[in-house]
């Protein structure tokens, strides 16, 4: 091994040991109160005159007293708030290894506080607590408290026997955890009980005033010099890296030698005199502590330049602002640096060089060492001006500033080095400890002794419970491609269809692997190097990515990939790599290419629609007022013809749209009568014949004799795709062309028959092209066929629907130029007894006297609908019905008239589309009535009546409570079928 991976293995033992791990985690969850705190500061010592005066005349003497409010309530309380960090983040960590007895974080967290209470009170007679150890000058205290107590806690929690079990299903688990805990918390507490009096009898009542008090002894009697200045600098900033604040703690020594030092000085120069002293207390904030201590403003410049990873890069920006006044608790506390071992070395070195560089430059005459004092938060480059009185002061503040960025740089990339080589060493031997594992992994790998162990439960304590969990197993049996690469993009977990793929046995033997080693069997070197870059890009800007790419693999053949690459971060900011999912889509990409293929062609239908529908009413509309406005009768008649006509056509597209939109929803259904096959064929012959004789066809029908004269089934269906097969014969033969209508029964087997109907015409014939489009919804063989001889293009469609219903197929014959053969079977029963009794259809008895006459009174339904006309349209359709009918304008109507006599209607046609209360809304509040009411008798039908007549609407009509669905325009004979249905006590 080189000297660099020793260098890194030495500050990887160290940076990773668990305490200090603990102590950095514990440190960063306080971030939030040093920012608050820090932020307080700022505010009330913001160093500008004329700011501090318009805050006095704004807010009054007082104003200071809202910074003092948030710095007591947070850096001035920071440690008893670490200790309560310290003691949860070290029972998570015990929680970890011993997840079958773990430990509420809260109470240990809670015991460290009150053991370092326990410690700091001064005596038994002196309830007051001495606030002098509760900010960041106690924290050193305060860490080696917590750690003593919480370890402490989890030595006696380990004792089974001192546990109370108990649960209590309205207390819950909090107060099983409690009294488990509650005997090994007494002991605890007891013990630094103990130790609190043993102090008290060797005469110490004040832990934390002893230790400052010892801090200053080694300068006693020491002189204002280098030797002493270097020896303040040094023992400061080891102060501060142990969590001791290093000014507040050397303050006697300030007192003693640097502000008498300051003061002497003042009155030199007010003689006219050269200063006498170079080091004082402007001395040391003005050149060596610029940004706060271990001159923060150097760091945060290197942290910026040098820290690849834009997590710290935040955190320092953060910084920035609080540490250009010289306040510099977020930098030691929010990365952290104290107890940072990798910084330990440039924190105390960076003061000082400065020193030694500011005490030369004054000897050689380059500043003068003291001219005016400046405020300690003062920023930068400003301060080194005002105290030198020169700009040579802010000169020498920049070239300060040069130099401890100069000295942290490498330590930084150091720092970048340690932290990727120790995920990658992490990661091999987590895949080593785990594969080679007997029993429970997650145990194997947190119990690992030294820096596997502290590793892996630090920075894999998510991956190591899902172990427990076994939820690595959904990993390891994810169906797709899925895998994880460290920063390196080398391999560390995967499913096992990544291996499959990729022609390996078991993930185990792609662990360690690069990813181009993984690939490079597969994919192409160019595809590989793509990916690389993309997680590469990922890992940089921490935004996820997700494309999908059309691929072809070396083996052969093209794949597509819905690929989707996501940083893999843990939550104290570090990455870890990335986890690549590649989806096998091909088959989804086909069926989208089809569906926008279907979308183009519903586009164009739609187009072809408005066409279809805007002509009729423009003939519609223009006729009309040619009506209104001429006063010949004749003309006027001519006109009516034509609003019939085109009203007759405008109801052909609507009818073929309804049609459509039944088929999509699975509602069309045939309704089988018996009827006369000859008679049913003539009504198509005489609504097509007038169309024959305006284009001078010949036009013929040719019947067959041995088609039975009576069948069962839906004669109006059958005549409707007869009728759509003409229609387009007429359509596209030309001026004198032929057409000719053929049946004949194909075979006769116990009164079941097949019978085939041709539709053979002359006209411009469908190439081979175009056929095989001719048959699918929304399309037309060719895109000009529309504009050139119009149609919906759904006719073929609906007619194909139809004849699968009854049993048989449709298929086309033709030639381009030499016309085509439309032909279909279809399956009926054929009927011997042709009398009305044997149920004829109406149409084909309607000389019959058995003629039905339906009747519904003593029936009262209620009608909800806006619009007067249509109310007026359904009431004069029924009123020879003898049915009582009440109207509503709006829902919020139609459910106070059922609600005050639910028993008086029997039946609600209800429209969807209306103002104050729809339709839909209606209808679940009165279905809400009947379950929660016991006088409403029973389900009263509520029917659609309405134009939304698509698939999705008769669904969401049936979802929210509704009986059946009529469309509007209405067909009088579907409207009688819904009262035959469900108002059976009818009259003939």
């Amino acid at each position: 091994m080189g000297k660099n991976k020793q260098a890194l293995l030495f500050w990887i033992k160290i940076a990773n040991s668990e305490k200090l791990s603990i102590v950095r985690n514990a440190l960063t969850l306080t971030l939030p109160v040093v920012i608050a705190g820090a932020a307080a500061v700022l505010i009330n010592n913001f160093p500008i005159k004329g700011y501090q005066n318009f805050m006095e005349g704004v807010f009054g003497a007082g104003w200071r007293r809202f910074g003092g409010y948030v710095w007591d309530g947070t850096l001035a309380v920071l440690s008893p708030v670490m200790t309560f960090s310290i003691g949860y983040s070290i029972a998570e960590r015990y929680n970890l290894k011993n997840p079958l007895s773990a430990v509420h974080p809260v109470i240990a967290g809670l015991l460290s506080f009150c053991s370092l209470l326990a410690i700091v009170e001064p005596s038994i007679n002196d309830f007051a607590i001495p606030y002098n150890w509760m900010s960041v000058n106690g924290i050193f205290l305060a860490i080696i408290i917590s750690f003593v107590s919480a370890e402490l806690f989890l030595v006696f929690y380990r004792i089974k026997k001192l546990h109370i079990r108990f649960y209590s299903e309205d207390a819950g688990t909090a107060m099983s955890h409690v009294l488990a805990a509650m005997i090994p918390a007494l002991l605890t507490l007891g013990v630094f009980a103990f130790f609190k009096v043993f102090m008290g009898s060797i005469g110490v009542q004040d832990i934390h005033a002893l230790i400052y008090n010892y801090i200053s002894l080694p300068f006693k009697g020491l002189g204002n010099n280098l030797g002493t200045a270097l020896l303040y600098t040094v023992t400061r900033q080891v102060l501060w890296f142990f969590g001791i604040h290093g000014a507040n703690a050397l303050e006697p020594v300030m007192s003693e030698i640097y502000l008498p030092a300051e003061m002497i000085n003042e009155m030199v120069i007010a003689k006219g005199a050269p200063p006498a002293f170079i080091f004082t207390k402007t001395f040391f904030d003005t050149y060596v502590s610029m940004g706060g201590a271990g001159n923060t403003l150097s760091l945060l410049a290197a942290l910026l330049i040098g820290r690849e990873k834009s997590g710290m890069k935040r955190i320092a920006a953060i910084s920035l602002v609080p540490a250009v006044f010289n306040i510099n608790e977020i930098l030691l506390f929010g990365i952290p640096i104290v107890l940072n071992p990798i910084y330990l070395v440039p924190f105390v070195m960076v003061p000082v060089v400065l020193t030694v560089i500011s005490w030369a430059a004054v000897l050689l005459g380059l500043f003068p060492a003291y001219a005016a004092e400046v405020a300690w938060t003062t920023p930068a480059i400003i301060s080194g001006y005002v105290a030198a009185g020169s700009i040579a002061g802010s000169v020498m503040q920049v070239v300060n500033l040069f130099a401890g960025f100069l000295i942290y740089l490498p330590f930084i990339r150091m720092a970048e080095k340690v932290r990727r080589y120790r995920f990658d060493m992490n990661y091999a031997e987590l895949l080593r400890a785990g594969g080679g594992a007997k029993g429970d992994a997650y145990t194997v790998l947190a119990g690992q002794p030294g820096e596997t162990g502290a590793i892996s439960r630090v920075l894999a304590n998510d991956l190591l419970a899902s172990i427990k969990k076994n939820e690595h197993l959904v990993l390891q049996n994810t169906p797709g491609i899925t895998f994880m690469l460290d920063l390196n993009m080398r391999f560390v977990l995967g499913s096992e269809k990544t291996a499959a793929f990729l022609g390996f046995k078991d993930i185990r033997e792609m662990a360690g692997l690069s990813f181009a080693s993984l690939f490079e069997k597969t994919m192409s070197d160019e595809w590989i190097s793509g990916v690389e870059n993309r997680c590469l890009h990922v890992i940089e800007t921490n935004q996820n990515e997700s494309y999908e790419e059309q691929v072809r693999l070396l083996s052969g053949g093209t794949t597509v990939f819905q690929i989707g690459i996501t940083p893999a971060q843990e939550d104290d900011g570090v990455y870890r790599g990335v986890v690549i999912v590649m989806n096998d889509v091909s088959e989804l990409y086909s069926a989208r290419e089809e569906a926008e293929r279907a979308s183009s062609a519903k586009g164009a239908f739609l187009a072809n629609m408005s066409h279809e529908m805007r002509t009729p009413m423009n003939a519609i509309i223009g006729m009309t007022n040619i009506a209104k406005s001429s006063g010949d009768i004749e003309k006027k008649d001519y006109c009516l013809k034509r609003i019939e006509d085109a009203s007759s056509h405008l109801l052909g597209v609507i009818n073929d749209i309804l049609d459509m939109s039944k088929i999509e929803a699975n509602k069309l259904e045939l309704s089988p009568v018996q009827f006369n096959f000859k008679k049913m064929v003539q009504k198509v012959e005489n609504v097509i014949a007038f169309r024959t004789e305006e284009k001078k066809q010949v036009f013929t029908v040719n019947i067959e004799k041995d088609i039975p004269p009576v069948l069962l089934g839906d004669d109006q269906r059958l005549a409707q795709v007869i009728t759509n097969l003409l229609s387009n014969a007429v359509k596209f033969t030309p001026e004198n062309g032929v057409i000719n209508l053929n049946a004949r029964l194909i075979t006769e087997s116990e009164g079941l028959c097949t019978i085939q109907v041709e539709v053979v015409d002359s006209g411009i014939g469908i190439s081979k092209e175009q056929l095989p489009r001719l048959f699918n919804t929304f399309e037309q063989a060719d895109s000009g066929t529309s504009r050139e001889f119009g149609g919906t293009g759904l006719g073929l469609a609906i007619s194909k629907s139809i004849v699968e219903m009854m049993g048989g197929r449709i298929w086309i014959e033709s030639e381009e130029g030499k016309g085509s053969t439309f032909a279909f079977t279809i399956q009926m029963r054929a009927v011997a007894d042709e009398s009305p009794a044997a149920g004829l259809h109406q149409d084909d008895a309607e000389t019959s006297p058995q003629t039905e006459e339906i009747s519904f009174k003593g029936h009262r339904i209620l009608l909800a609908e806006d619009v007067d006309i249509n109310r007026e349209i359904i009431v004069s359709l029924l009123e020879p019905t003898g049915l009582k009918m009440d109207s509503a304008e709006n829902g919020a109507e139609a459910l106070r008239m059922f609600s005050e006599s639910p028993g008086k209607y029997d039946l609600i046609f209800m429209d969807v589309q209306m103002p104050e209360m729809d339709g839909y809304e209606a209808t679940r509040k009165i279905r809400e009535l009947e379950k929660t009411n016991p006088d409403f008798p029973k389900k009263i039908p509520i029917i659609a009546m309405t134009a939304n007549v698509f698939r999705e609407d008769i669904e969401k009509c049936l979802a929210c409570g509704m009986n059946g669905h009529v469309g509007k325009p209405l067909n009088f004979d579907e409207v009688l079928s819904i009262l035959k249905k469900y108002l059976p006590k009818t009259a003939g």
